[in-house]
């Protein structure tokens, strides 16, 4: 490492070493709000003095933003930073002010001064198209935002229902529905304060204490224990801004000497946590569990399609084949006209930490899911050609693999040796899948796909897909449909499930019931 990015670490954990460590959680919390839709609970806990003009709630690219994954690394960060001699010592104690704005600047530039060289460093590891995947791992996801209708009904939906909400009430004696319930009011609370006390009136925002307790127990852990995994995480030689997160599965910390006291540096985290985070509640489940969740995932996506693309003919798994070789079609057909405009397979394998950042991410499992996934998909092209699933393919045919994570966003790379293991197991396991069975593949992700529908018509789908199979291979599919409408984008569709959300949490109806 260079002597430069040695001085931008010492001088970032210098600056953090003389913070006290709530404070400085505090000082995050307080930045959060100040750029959020909510900008004076922000402002009243920071010296206005110290506040620039057009700090507040300000858009990704202002002059004075500090992104919220910024945000989220300086959180972990604070976790592994010896106090200094100084703060340590009660005589002449010095603490740097966590009602500063211009301390929070500070720290954010040194942070970046540290990543920058770093990143210099390490994209020498896979150049610099697996860097740009490793940016949109971090970055795509904040600038999404988490409190949407569709973040929560999907990953409910796929999460909370059948084995896996069998599982995680037995497991945590807590229902799922309880669980999103009292994350949703603990969200709301921090939104207006940095703090929460345990002896809170919980009946008055609709939970029991029970429900708090137990939530409490899924995503909050003590600060001091925070401190020791994040400094166990720094055996893992990995840059600063890729570091696996305290806070993802543990959003809110706990602060405890006279009192026991809550806090949660990002809000949104908790709604990631009792969201897409239900993962980390079921993963352990066993194979019954995982392909429930598997299941659902391909459920949804096909009735996701055929209620936005009704123009288009969606059909859900089958088998074909004689029987002493029975096959399963992909999971879901697109037809148009009597032919197959599309085959997709549907994954729900998560990311790893390691798969999203890691120095070899290809060595993990889910790359090879993915290999399979292209392989079974050239497969099914071949038996049609071969005469074996009595389907007829549209000469411009293609495939589509829907994921649940953002596998492959924005890396050529990546995507490269994704194909190239698809084609060792295609020459492996049949001989007759010729180059022209091998059609192009396109890697979605299920956000990707809702923001695209959200303004594509069946034509304009279609089109993005073969344009993100041509011409713009490895763009998001959303970007390519923006690419291809220019200024004529027609105003966004609503989401299709949005009056059904209370089946799968009974708990929004109940409360908009209260609202009304």
């Amino acid at each position: 490492m260079s002597n430069l990015k040695q001085r931008h670490r010492k001088k970032l954990n210098k600056l953090l070493g003389s913070f006290s460590s709530e404070g400085f959680i505090q000082l995050l919390w307080s930045v959060k709000m100040l750029q959020s839709e909510k900008p004076g609970v922000g402002a009243k806990f920071l010296d206005p003095n110290t506040i620039p003009k057009g700090a507040e709630n300000v858009g990704f690219n202002a002059t004075h933003r500090i992104h919220p994954w910024e945000l989220e690394t300086l959180a972990n960060q604070i976790l592994t930073v010896p106090k200094t001699a100084q703060f340590k010592s009660r005589k002449n104690r010095k603490e740097r002010s966590w009602r500063s704005f211009g301390n929070a600047i500070s720290c954010v530039n040194t942070l970046r001064s540290l990543e920058d060289e770093e990143s210099w460093f390490w994209k020498k590891d896979g150049g610099v198209l697996v860097e740009m995947a490793r940016l949109a791992s971090r970055q795509f996801a904040w600038q999404r935002g988490y409190a949407n209708m569709a973040q929560f009904y999907r990953n409910v939906y796929i999460y909370g229902q059948g084995e896996c909400a069998k599982y995680f009430k037995e497991t945590n004696g807590l229902s799922i529905n309880s669980f999103n319930r009292t994350g949703f009011v603990l969200h709301a609370a921090f939104t207006g304060r940095p703090i929460l006390k345990l002896d809170e009136d919980w009946e008055r925002l609709g939970v029991t204490q029970d429900d708090v307790n137990k939530t409490l127990a899924l995503i909050c852990q003590p600060f001091t224990k925070a401190e020791q995994k994040a400094r166990l995480n720094l055996k893992v030689l990995q840059p600063t801004a890729y570091r696996a997160s305290e806070f993802r599965k543990f959003p809110c910390i706990e602060f405890t000497d006279s009192a026991r006291r809550i806090r949660c540096p990002i809000p949104e985290l908790i709604l990631e946590r009792t969201t897409s985070g239900l993962f980390y509640d079921v993963a352990d489940g066993g194979g019954a569990v995982r392909n429930d969740y598997a299941r659902r995932f391909e459920a949804y996506c096909l009735e996701y399609l055929t209620l936005m693309l009704p123009g288009l003919i969606w059909c859900g798994e089958t088998k074909y084949g004689t029987r002493k070789a029975k096959f399963d079609t992909p999971d879901i057909i697109c037809k148009l006209d009597g032919q197959i405009k599309l085959a997709l397979e549907c994954k729900a394998t998560r990311m790893s930490q390691a798969a999203m950042f890691g120095r070899k991410p290809t060595d993990e499992r889910g790359f090879e899911d993915m290999a399979k996934a292209v392989f079974q998909l050239w497969r099914y092209f071949s038996h049609c050609r071969r005469g074996l699933t009595g389907h007829d393919l549209s000469p411009g045919a293609l495939g589509v693999i829907l994921t649940l994570d953002n596998w492959l966003a924005m890396s050529g790379p990546l995507r490269d040796h994704v194909l190239a293991e698809a084609g060792k197991m295609a020459d492996a396991k049949d001989a007759l899948i010729i180059d022209e069975d091998r059609r192009p593949v396109v890697f979605v992700a299920i956000d990707q796909l809702e923001r695209t529908l959200a303004t594509a018509d069946e034509d304009a789908f279609l089109a993005a897909v073969a344009e993100g199979a041509n011409e713009c291979i490895g763009w998001m599919l959303d970007g390519v449909h923006k690419r291809l409408m220019g200024d004529d984008m027609p105003r966004g569709e609503k989401y299709p499930f949005a009056h059904r959300l209370g089946e799968v949490l009974p708990w929004w109806d109940d409360h908009h019931s209260r609202a009304e």
